[in-house]
């Protein structure tokens, strides 16, 4: 056989030699016959042993034996004889071939279980192909180095670097083909040989084991020595056999361990969401879990988590890695913060850009704080660095120090690692929700201790009022039973006036503490802030519009439903802020955030609820159990039938119910519906009031809708035309077009309904004449 590394159409053939024609077998026979070599002369030899033992004894003197015998102890080098090994056949001897094939895949646990297979591997094939010495090798430094393992121990040193044309192992690993070698001795492209190279002349066959991933695993280097100790074409296909089998088997153990770990990972999902949804844990539990867990992933010595602090732009630790375990779980020391500039470090540098970094000698890498090393009084050697990322935000850094199961973290320690970033990220951004949340009930218990204690109306005022709280009916303005009332001159006694009409309404039949009723209505008054519209005056007004259709319809509605009706339009704007709905949602405001529909009304229900449940406030106290939670279903009902969004549908419901003769009063459905109407005629009831006190109360609702469209305007919206205070002439067709649309159809159902409204009806019918009237006057009709 030729001298030199074989042409790869050669190394490539099928592993197994069936393709070989019975002519050449036969060939090779004759040769082995007429011509014998001296390596036709060692198979003979090799497959004779007896006959070898038996010439030994008979034909080779004793002096002989002995020379042979120490010049072959003084051979030295990384190759060790064959013979030296024990034999394979107790420790791969089982009931059958699955016994063994399952022991193999089950007990390759870590990477000390693998390399102990490579050198039974090895040796399997140096006995199959009978070799003199063989030797393994593995890639360490990043695939930048081979590494030699001792085969007795599985311990490995430093051998040479991967380069093409160096040592043969060397050459070997970086094309990733096989080398076949006749005498190394003579062959001069290897020119970094070692001096156990030089010291023989011995053939080589070397052969790269990589597995279907295109991951190098190792290399197998096996040689014979003395001259024309060549190794045959044949030889070279059934060791190309044998590691192509180790190679899939080897392939098959990382899937296995790559599902366990994934098991692992999933195992450690479920226990960190049980832990968070049952037990709601805090970040600083959660913290010490993922370093713990995080550990024991990648075989590290020492693990840090750093958090971020976005305000101080800053990376933080208080949790410490001290290499201290109780019962084989590590124990995290709780320390002053360890603070440091988000940019500085290893740490730091993840944290900016987001890349893993996976560095083997951290003192040579230029970013690597050594401050952290000096406050701590430990040695870093190799670092494993990954970012933890939410919602394509770094929230975090976790840092690996000192594999501890080689001398740098491998690929696949940064692969595991990856993939547990996710689950980590998931917990962080879990736990901090609840940390938020513990927060934001905290200062919602407080904001409600200031609420309760600001919430309540003026001491002053209190007392004042319950000194005199009840008006007699003489007492009362002469039209004060009609809808036209207007309290221009009485605001004084708007408190009163609500007493006599609440009390008036509850009668004999349900007893309201005086003193609370006082504190209600004086804590109401100040609760309304001080705007152009929806302020304490237009309360009452929509209080006493609903206590007029009650006395001009009786026997409609039952005593609780009027108490709470009334109730609902005293405190239906409470805590107005001057603008509507669309505007919180098209600002994100956070009312908005709170509420997804009727964003005003449903505060206005909460804010009633927060007083109602006030200390001295409770006006439904000695109501029973029963009609007390009616009661506040009802206010909640009713409060929310002001959303005009809702109204329409009401509307026309009842429309259905009118011309289908359907309209049962007995029917708390329809009820229902028609407390719906009646609030939402109340609170339009400025249309229903004589013309001049009607245009200042719309006068009123236009400064509050400019001031809602400069602000819009200031945000960079264009307010609607009704909102534009630079379009003030188009406010009779706006009022007209409303009266048509809104007021008069609701007025016109209302009266089918209640006959008590008619007035209500007529008089929007008069208010829209006089905005036709000013309408036309303006386009000089």
């Amino acid at each position: 056989m030729a001298s030199g590394i074989r042409q790869a159409s050669q190394m490539k053939r099928n592993a197994f030699p069936g393709h070989l024609s019975k002519e050449r077998w036969n060939g090779m026979n004759r040769d082995s016959v007429d011509q014998p070599t001296e390596q036709t002369v060692k198979r003979i030899l090799n497959s004779n042993a007896r006959l070898v033992d038996q010439f030994i004894l008979e034909c080779v003197d004793e002096q002989r034996i002995l020379s042979l015998l120490e010049k072959k102890r003084n051979l030295n080098g990384n190759f060790e004889p064959v013979h030296k090994y024990k034999t394979l056949y107790e420790e791969y001897r089982g009931d059958s071939i699955a016994d063994i094939s399952r022991g193999l895949v089950q007990n390759t646990k870590d990477d000390s279980d693998i390399l102990t297979h490579l050198v039974n591997m090895s040796q399997i094939v140096a006995q199959a192909i009978g070799v003199d010495y063989f030797a393994l090798y593995i890639p360490i430094n990043g695939g930048t180095m081979l590494a030699s393992v001792q085969t007795e121990t599985c311990v490995f040193t430093p051998y040479c670097s991967i380069e093409e044309g160096s040592t043969v192992p060397g050459h070997v690993a970086t094309s990733r083909e096989i080398v076949l070698v006749d005498n190394l001795a003579s062959d001069k492209r290897f020119t970094n040989k070692t001096p156990e190279d030089d010291s023989r002349n011995k053939s080589v066959l070397c052969i790269p084991l990589i597995l279907p991933t295109d991951e190098l695993v190792a290399v197998m280097e096996f040689s014979r020595s003395g001259e024309g100790a060549v190794f045959t074409e044949i030889e070279l296909h059934i060791a190309n056999a044998y590691i192509s089998w180790m190679s899939a088997s080897l392939h098959q153990i990382e899937i296995i361990k790559g599902c366990t770990t994934v098991r692992v990972y999933n195992e450690f999902l479920l226990d960190t969401a049980k832990s968070m949804f049952e037990e709601v844990t805090d970040t600083d539990t959660l913290v010490r879990t993922i370093m713990g867990f995080t550990k024991n992933l990648v075989k590290a010595d020492r693990c840090a988590l750093f958090l971020v602090d976005e305000e101080a732009d800053q990376l933080y630790a208080e949790y410490f890695d001290e290499g201290f375990h109780e019962k084989g779980v590590p124990i995290f020391s709780k320390l002053p913060k360890l603070r440091f500039p988000r940019d500085k470090g290893i740490a730091g540098y993840t944290a900016k850009t987001g890349e893993v970094v996976n560095i083997s000698d951290a003192y040579s890498d230029p970013r690597f704080n050594h401050e952290i090393d000096m406050q701590t009084g430990y040695t870093t050697r190799n670092i494993l660095c990954m970012p933890v990322i939410n919602r394509r935000k770094i929230v975090g850094v976790v840092q690996m120090i000192n594999s501890m199961s080689g001398d740098h973290f491998t690929e696949v320690d940064e692969t595991a690692f990856k993939m547990f970033g996710v689950y980590c990220a998931l917990a962080l951004h879990y736990s901090q929700l609840y940390d938020t949340l513990d927060v934001k009930k905290a200062k919602h218990k407080v904001t409600l201790d200031v609420l309760q204690y600001h919430i309540p109306g003026n001491e002053e005022e209190f007392n004042k009022l319950i000194k005199k709280p009840f008006i007699s009916e003489k007492a009362l303005p002469a039209d004060f039973h009609e809808y036209r009332f207007v309290c221009d001159g009485y605001e004084n006694f708007l408190p009163h006036f609500f007493i006599y009409m609440l009390r008036d309404i509850a009668g004999d039949q349900y007893f309201i503490a005086p003193d609370k009723l006082c504190r209600f209505v004086v804590t109401v008054q100040k609760n309304y802030r001080p705007i152009e519209y929806h302020n304490w005056k237009h309360g009452f007004y929509v209080a006493h519009a609903l206590w007029c259709m009650v006395k001009h319809n009786p026997g409609v509605l039952t005593r609780l439903e009027q108490m709470s009706l009334l109730v609902s339009g005293l405190c239906h704007d409470v805590d107005h802020r001057g603008y509507n709905n669309a505007f919180l949602k098209k600002l994100h405001l956070p009312l908005a955030a709170l509420y997804s529909t009727s964003i005003m009304e449903q505060h206005h229900y909460r804010h009633t609820v927060t007083i109602l449940q006030s200390v001295g406030h409770d006006i439904f106290s000695d109501l029973e159990r029963n009609d007390y939670k009616s009661v506040l279903e009802m206010i909640h009902r009713n409060i929310l039938a002001t959303d005009l969004s809702l109204h329409f549908l009401n509307e026309k419901a009842l429309e259905e119910d009118l011309r289908t003769g359907t309209v049962d009063f007995s029917n708390e459905d329809v009820r229902n519906k028609l407390i719906a109407l009646m609030m939402v005629g109340a609170d339009l009831n400025s249309c229903v009031k004589p013309w001049e006190p009607h245009r200042r109360q719309t006068d009123h609702v236009y400064l509050e809708f400019y001031s809602q469209g400069d602000e819009e305007r200031r945000h960079g919206f264009e307010p609607d035309s009704i909102m534009d205070r630079f379009k003030k002439k188009e406010r009779p067709s706006h009022q007209i077009a409303f009266l048509d649309f809104v007021c008069i159809p609701l007025y016109q159902t209302l009266n089918k309904l209640l006959p008590g409204t008619e007035s209500m009806l007529s008089a929007c019918q008069t208010n829209r004449v006089m905005w036709k009237k000013m309408a036309d006057e303006q386009r000089g009709e």
